[in-house]
């Protein structure tokens, strides 16, 4: 099964560089404030799935080529 959306067209804000440059200015300065050590960062290749769906996702299986969502 793969959690699949219907797709629209998206543009990289303008300001995308200050925007990811903002949260990384963040997440340092969390990290410092909260003495958070680098052992204990983990980076998790996956999105949490819930039992409500949103609107505009499914789950369906994969190699679908079809994918309706009403």
């Amino acid at each position: 099964m793969v959690s699949r959306v219907h797709t629209s067209c998206r543009r990289i804000p303008e300001n995308a560089k200050e925007l990811a440059n903002l949260f990384i200015s963040n997440i340092r300065c969390l990290i410092k404030t909260h003495g958070i050590k680098a052992k204990n960062i983990i980076n998790f290749d996956q999105v949490p799935r819930y039992y409500e769906q949103e609107n505009n996702r499914t789950l369906i299986l994969r190699g679908s080529k079809n994918v309706n969502i009403n």
